[in-house]
């Protein structure tokens, strides 16, 4: 894996919150909505070959749009 891996998809998911959180401000989607979509994600992923990873990312994004405690399964 290239060194700068890490970097690059911090970079990426950086951009991807930045753009999440332009889409909620202006209405285009909810917040509720958007978990919403992360949880399903997070779900398919988690039952794909190598996807407990992505599972655990997308997790994260979940945790992050929606601060109250809750646990993922």
């Amino acid at each position: 894996m290239h060194p700068d891996f890490a970097k690059l998809f911090a970079g990426h998911m950086g951009m991807c919150a930045v753009i999440l959180n332009v889409l909620i401000d202006k209405g285009i989607i909810t917040q509720d909505e958007l978990r919403e979509r992360f949880e399903q994600a997070r779900d398919a992923a988690a039952n794909c070959s190598g996807g407990p990873a992505t599972a655990e990312a997308l997790a994260a994004i979940v945790c992050y749009l929606d601060p109250t405690p809750r646990r993922m399964s």
